[in-house]
């Protein structure tokens, strides 16, 4: 069973929902489970415009509706894929949207909150960067509607970390040319004191003689 934490709502067959957090000093396992639901309904979202671009309802593929009426939804769910391969998409969607959703769907259902636990917090920032650039890839072909995936909850450490690279950016390009006076001045310097010292080692033994 997944993890129940911070608020969550279905759709397209599966769980998912998105939730805030502040500011802490530590991932927690409800901080893993809120961004995998946040992450999972991004991609939910962005599947189900990649399925409109093909003329196709994503609720044909719930699977709740499996149970209830078998033969009306492999009916139903036929004819979509017969339409969805007569689309100018569906090569974008066979090839590049549907694996990452496989795998993603794969990672979700495994994701208890025991693993959770285990799961490092780069794991879903990677997930989150994969969401990003497969976006990138789908806008090319297909207009978006859906809202930008938002970044994930961020611990005190790890904002303090972005803010310091942040500040440290804004020194060296307020001090601009002076930085790289400086900067050019002391490599100089140094080279400058190697050829030196380099031709007294290669005269001194003359000179003694």
């Amino acid at each position: 069973m997944r993890g129940q934490y911070g608020t969550s709502w279905c759709g397209f067959g599966r769980r998912c929902g998105r939730a805030s957090v502040g500011l802490e000093l530590f991932h927690t396992v409800g901080d893993r489970d809120r961004a995998v639901e946040q992450i999972n309904t991004d991609l939910n979202m962005l599947v189900a415009e990649v399925y409109r671009a093909m003329g196709v309802d994503s609720s044909v593929f719930d699977l709740a509706a499996l149970s209830k009426d078998p033969v009306g939804y492999s009916r139903r769910a036929a004819a979509a894929r017969a339409a969805m391969t007569k689309s100018p998409v569906y090569p974008l969607w066979r090839d590049v949207v549907s694996p990452v959703l496989s795998e993603w769907n794969h990672f979700y259902h495994d994701q208890s909150s025991w693993r959770e636990w285990l799961t490092s917090w780069d794991e879903y920032e990677h997930w989150k960067d994969r969401l990003k650039r497969l976006r990138e890839t789908v806008s090319k072909q297909v207009q978006l509607m859906s809202p930008e995936p938002v970044d994930l909850a961020r611990t005190i450490w790890g904002q303090a970390g972005e803010a310091a690279s942040e500040a440290a950016l804004k020194v060296e390009a307020g001090v601009g040319d002076a930085w790289k006076i400086v900067k050019y001045g002391v490599i100089g310097a140094l080279v400058i004191g190697g050829v030196v010292a380099l031709t007294y080692a290669a005269r001194g033994p003359k000179a003694a003689t």
